[in-house]
């Protein structure tokens, strides 16, 4: 526990007046990081003891609030990810206040460190989503700031950022936030309206909209007719659907792909059918099959990942024992830090390989540096699976009372699409017996019925 006796000193050292341009202020400034990173090793070698870590956070609050209340820039990427930390697992009362203080240094100086705090932001929103909607000022905080950043100019990695924290907060909580769905769905198209510099914003840009349009088809559509391009006229509600359809083979990783197919299905299986999408039907189906067909592979690519990942912690594990065995002097704490920082960097290093192979093509397959760092309810294979949806919508479309809707829709069906089709609806099966198999082990197994076994058989009459 020794770096946290350092709290004080670091309190002390930290001048929010410093001017950090003499040798004594660049001293302090060194020494102050050292503290800070002895704290943050401690912090993430003692992650899983919750006691401790509660501790940790009630010795650390101030220390935080007291850079982030004073503007120590210099100090604010620390600061975030101490934060992250404590909220990675659950979030306490104290550090729902914290909410305020981050809302605050971002109004006043921390504009340009909002990818450091996103992932904080992230946690208020997927961790503990009831608290998170307790409040309506929670819920306007994030979009305040989503607001700020995609209006400005920070740069698309923030707004990348920014587009995926507001359609977290949409699947999150659904049919709970719709009072604030027309001002997300705003803030995702004014963007989209300016230009994009590369198709990552783009793309992230249409996926805000399309977590929208996955759950509540009719809201969107409604709010893409009444949305304008400042030079024209006509509704955006076209121009969106083509661009999304243009971009559909951009799309990488899961995620993305999934909430493309959910979307589509949605859209499919509402009854308001805007002329725009009327048109463009007939491309509909065939960009699913493809997305679903990459996604394929992709959760190929994810399981081979996954692994090796558990390889790699045998191999370690390994390691470890031999360490034991040859009386290391390593600690049992200073292990548990290294465990912890080799497993981050392989995930790092997995996904950024992955992110790298995916931004420039569609040939990238297993998870993205995104959705690895923020997942959603959709992303449970459990709950919902995206080639069961597109199986059960094509059945319901062909057995409604609307065959020129399906004719339409399958209008441009080549003979390879209805082979990749019955493919599509095999995996969709196969996938199915694979969760039910999954269920049945949760629950302990198959379940036998024990009949009784008589003391006594009989062989003559």
């Amino acid at each position: 526990m020794y770096p946290l006796l350092q709290v004080g000193t670091f309190n002390e050292i930290v001048d929010p007046a410093g001017s950090g341009q003499t040798d004594e202020d660049s001293y302090k400034a060194l020494t102050a990081l050292g503290i800070l990173s002895a704290i943050q090793s401690l912090v993430k070698a003692t992650f899983n003891e919750t006691d401790i870590m509660a501790q940790m956070e009630g010795t650390l609050t101030d220390m935080i609030a007291l850079v982030l209340q004073n503007g120590v820039l210099d100090f604010y990427e620390e600061m975030f990810a101490l934060l992250d930390l404590f909220t990675t697992v659950s979030v306490s009362p104290r550090m729902w206040q914290m909410l305020q203080v981050i809302f605050e240094a971002f109004g006043r100086d921390a504009f340009d460190n909002f990818t450091d705090m996103v992932s904080v932001l992230y946690n208020f929103v997927k961790v503990d989503v009831e608290t998170f909607l307790s409040d309506t000022k929670h819920v306007e905080i994030i979009m305040s700031m989503c607001k700020t950043v995609m209006s400005g100019d920070p740069g698309e990695d923030s707004q990348i950022h920014a587009c995926k924290l507001l359609e977290v907060m949409v699947l999150q909580c659904q049919g709970r936030i719709d009072s604030y769905i027309p001002s997300i769905a705003e803030i995702a198209l004014e963007r989209l309206t300016r230009e994009c510099k590369t198709p990552n914003l783009r793309t992230m840009c249409i996926q805000v909209v399309i977590s929208i349009l996955y759950y509540n088809p009719t809201m969107m559509l409604t709010l893409l007719e009444k949305t304008h391009v400042a030079s024209s006229p006509e509704p955006i509600t076209t121009q969106f659907f083509t661009q999304w359809l243009k971009d559909a083979d951009l799309y990488g990783g899961v995620h993305d792909r999934k909430m493309s197919v959910l979307a589509f299905c949605s859209l499919l299986q509402c009854p308001l059918r805007m002329d725009a999408v009327c048109k463009l039907a007939p491309q509909i189906v065939p960009v699913m099959i493809g997305q679903l067909m990459e996604l394929i592979d992709a959760y190929k690519a994810v399981a081979q990942d996954e692994e090796d990942d558990e390889e790699d912690i045998d191999d370690e594990e390994e390691e470890d024992e031999e360490l034991d065995s040859e009386e290391d002097g390593v600690d049992e704490e200073g292990k548990e830090y290294l465990k912890a920082l080799a497993k981050k960097a392989s995930n790092a290093l997995g996904a950024s390989e992955s992110s790298d192979e995916g931004s420039e093509s569609s040939e990238g397959d297993g998870l993205t540096l995104l959705e690895i760092d923020y997942e959603t309810v959709v992303d449970d294979e459990d709950l919902i699976d995206e080639f069961f949806t597109f199986k059960n919508t094509l059945e319901l479309l062909s057995a409604s009372g609307d065959p020129n809707w399906y004719s339409l829709l399958t209008s441009a069906l080549s003979l390879e699409h209805l082979e990749s089709i019955k493919t599509l609806f095999v995996t969709a099966e196969q996938r199915k017996a694979a969760r039910d198999s999954r269920k049945i082990e949760e629950q302990g197994g198959y379940q036998f019925v024990v009949t009784q076994v008589p003391n006594n058989f009989v062989f003559s009459s």
